[in-house]
Formats: structure tokens, sequence, C-alpha cells
């Protein structure tokens, strides 16, 4: 890897640095390409002790990885139901001093992680030039692309780890890292063992939901693929959907040949192991489509507004389907176009089935077709 320019503040004494925190508060897909950022401090500064403040509904997912000391876990809106200690913010910015962490990083930059960059008090407070309230920071990190020497747009996982090289680290692997829980395994087993799926049958995962309708292919195509995968290859496909969209699942259930193996909103550490018990992921861009290619499972990955510069799968074998257009890739949350959405309503299944084919061969004798 090439090396970059040397931070503007050479005056950091990594001597001194004994406890540092990371700050990523949401979003599956951030939280998951952030991971070699950990990878990176720890391997290059084992002594280190390394925290990460996350919001609750990640926590799980950091619970057993072993480049973390402590997992702080904060909240928006109400405090969660099950036990546990989560952190009102304005408890946890009280809170932070106390912890004398000497770096702090925000890898967010939203305003709640900028409040506990500055809360943290640490000696070294380090952001990206681009983040809003700039003063907070000690260290204002310039552009992925001068850090890499590269030119932009940059993957979404350097563009996260070039807060860390520009500070000095040494990045050695920029290889995603998710530990899968044995317990959390088990309790997945036992729900496919309920629905008719025994331990160690194969099963096609798709994953039918995206944050916003630019990302989201039809939900009859899904269907339509899912039957076709049991007649093609003999094995069923499992359709996994978070809080809030059981209605896809639904929408592919009534479109349909056959009954549909449906798992809704599964906890996190059990869609972890859902995702690697499963032959190949399926799905739109979205977090657990990241959490695949954590996992390093085959992916056919279905591409709308986004764009795959930024997003494709991390260091995994994929196919990427998307139906190229001038206005594409965009932020996808609005679309002029009538009827809207074009970039994703017309990929065509045919298509996405050749994406199939493509990473069944690579998966070699493990599936044939019937």
């Amino acid at each position: 890897m090439r090396k970059s320019t040397p931070p503007p503040d050479e005056s950091v004494d990594w001597s001194a640095i004994s406890k540092a925190i990371l700050i990523r508060l949401r979003s599956l897909g951030d939280a998951v390409l952030m991971t070699p950022c950990l990878r990176a401090l720890k391997e290059w500064k084992k002594e280190l002790f390394l925290a990460l403040i996350i919001d609750h509904p990640l926590q799980k997912l950091f619970n057993h990885n072993p480049y973390l000391d402590q997992v702080i876990v904060t909240y928006r809106g109400k405090p969660p139901a099950e036990k546990g200690y989560f952190y009102h913010p304005k408890l946890l910015w009280s809170l932070l001093p106390s912890y004398k962490f000497d770096l702090a990083i925000n890898l967010h930059g939203g305003s709640r992680s900028v409040l506990c960059t500055y809360f943290s008090q640490a000696r070294y407070k380090v952001g990206a030039k681009s983040f809003r309230h700039g003063y907070v920071y000690d260290i204002a990190v310039p552009p992925p692309e001068e850090v890499w020497l590269e030119k932009p747009p940059l993957h979404t996982v350097k563009n996260q780890l070039a807060l860390i090289k520009y500070l000095g680290v040494p990045i050695n692997s920029d290889e995603l890292f998710i530990p899968v829980d044995e317990d959390s395994k088990d309790r997945l087993r036992a729900k496919l063992s309920s629905m008719g799926i025994k331990r160690g049958d194969p099963f096609f995962l798709i994953h039918p939901a995206a944050t916003f309708p630019s990302k989201r292919w039809s939900a009859v195509n899904f269907a339509r693929l899912a039957d076709w995968l049991r007649k093609r290859y003999g094995y069923p496909a499992v359709v996994v959907v978070g809080e809030g969209e059981a209605h896809i699942a639904h929408e592919i259930a009534k479109e349909m040949r056959k009954p549909l193996t449906c798992l809704i909103a599964p906890p996190l550490d059990e869609l972890v192991a859902l995702i690697d018990e499963g032959l190949l992921f399926i799905g739109n861009d979205s977090g657990p489509m990241h959490l695949a290619a954590a996992l390093k499972k085959n992916i056919v990955a279905i591409f709308g507004a986004s764009d795959p510069r930024q997003w494709h799968p991390w260091k995994t074998s994929y196919s990427l389907i998307r139906y190229p257009l001038p206005c594409s890739p965009c932020p996808g949350k609005k679309c002029p176009q009538q009827p809207p959405y074009p970039c994703i309503r017309l990929i065509g299944i045919e298509e996405v089935k050749r994406g199939v084919m493509e990473q069944i061969d690579q998966l070699g004798k493990q599936v044939r077709a019937v």
C-alpha cells in the first residue's frame, strides 16, 4: 500500500496513548465496514486499551470482538427494554471524562458523535476535515483520497481507515471481521429446525429489504427468484427481514408457488449466524450484505442508486447486478423520474439469475443443478 502524506500535527506521541475510543454510533453497514480500524489499532499497539461507543441496536455485533476491551452502549429515543448498561447520551457525555481516554476518533460525524468526541476530553480528538463542528478536533483528517493517494471515490472501508492511517498507524490488513457466536448459532439452528431446515441442510439466503425504495428490488422478482432456486437446485430460499419490514416478506410469500421460510427481525447475533449458515447471500445493497462479505460468503448484490465503487461487497466473491443510467449513482432518497427508481426497477430477473449461476460456479461441487 502506498504511503500517505504525513499528518499536519506530528506531535502525536503514541507512547503517551494508552486508552483510545472509537465512535461509530449507527448504521449496520458502516459499523461492519469499520471493523478493519479495530484490527489495525490493536495489532499495531497490542497493549492499547481500545473501546467503542455504539448504539444499542448494534451492540451484539461487537460483544465478542477480540480487538475490543470495552463496548460502551448508548441509544436514541426510549431506553431499551432489555437489561444491561445502556447510557442516555446526556449521561454518557457526563461520564466520558472519567474514562480518561488519550485518543478519541470520530468515525461517524453526526451531532451525537461530535459531542461524544468533545466530552471525552481526550488529549487527541480526531475527525474528518469534512465533518461539521471542526473546532472540536485537534487533528482534522483530509479527504481519504489524499491520505491514500488514490483517485476518488474510495470504498467506505478505506474512507474510515483513512482516519487511522493518517495518524501513522500501519494498515497491514483491511479485512472485515465479525465473529460468529456459537450460542447464537445454536439458537438459530433450533429456529431453522422448527421450520423444517435441519442442521447441515443447504439453503439460499435472501434479504429483500433496504433503507430506501431506490435500493429495493421488487418482492415479485424475489418471489420468482426463490421459486427458480428451488426448482433448479433443489434447495429452499430463506427470506430474512428486519423490524418493520414484515410486509416485504408477506408480499414475497403471496407471490410464491411454494411455502416461504422466513425469519422476521431475528436478533443481530442470530442474523450473523443465519448468514454464516447460508449457502449464498442474495440481496440488495444493505447492512446484511456487508455482514455476508465479512463472513466471506458468496454474494449476489442487487444495486440501485448506490455507488458500487463505495459500497460493493468487500474482499469476497460477488456478482454485482445493476442497471446503468446517466443519473445513477445518486443519494437515492428522491427520484424525479416517472415512474420513479428505474435504476432498481429495470433490473430483470434473468440478470440476477446469471449472477446466481456465476456464484454457484464459484462454489464448485457444493451445489449442482437438479
